[in-house]
């Protein structure tokens, strides 16, 4: 744990349980089927301070513009980056997938951006909403209905979406 530690005091930020458990068991990596890739951020890869940083300097640049990721400011609280998916090849439709620090770290809700440019918001612990998600028990606006091969591709580098760590 003292590596989970010490990345908390380089971004100055508590990170969730739940991620730092899905890093350690899945490195670095994506869930895949049929087109739709869902990967995380690895709190343990060598990147991943500095993407929160450069996140972090896109959530200022959006605050100064009243916008961030093409919704209003005003849907947010201040959102901490979990990773990423891509619904399809077809779309190239790339998203982020977020919690927004509100409140004590184990309760922050999840928030994935929808087709109609408005936020959907899942009030549970990540690992409870992947294992509801992928067995189609939450309507997830663009996740696959229903998921028929579901399966983890780890790797080394950032996704072929152009995902970070």
């Amino acid at each position: 744990m003292a590596d989970w530690e010490a990345i908390e005091r380089e971004i100055e930020q508590q990170i969730p349980i739940d991620l730092v458990e899905i890093s350690l068991r899945y490195g670095s990596g994506c869930f895949v089927d049929r087109g739709f890739s869902l990967w995380f951020h690895n709190v343990f890869h060598p990147i991943y301070p500095s993407l929160i940083r450069y996140r972090r300097m896109v959530a200022e640049a959006d605050l100064r513009s009243d916008r961030r990721d093409g919704f209003r400011i005003d849907e947010y609280n201040e959102p901490f980056p979990i990773g990423g998916f891509a619904d399809g090849p077809e779309e190239g439709d790339v998203s982020n997938i977020f919690w927004d620090m509100n409140g004590a770290k184990e309760h922050w809700p999840i928030w994935l951006p929808t087709p109609s440019a408005r936020l959907q918001h899942f009030c549970m612990p990540l690992t409870e909403f992947l294992v509801r998600a992928f067995r189609g028990e939450l309507d997830v606006d663009k996740f696959p209905k229903p998921f028929v091969d579901l399966r983890f591709v780890p790797h080394e580098g950032p996704p072929e979406t152009g995902a970070s760590a």
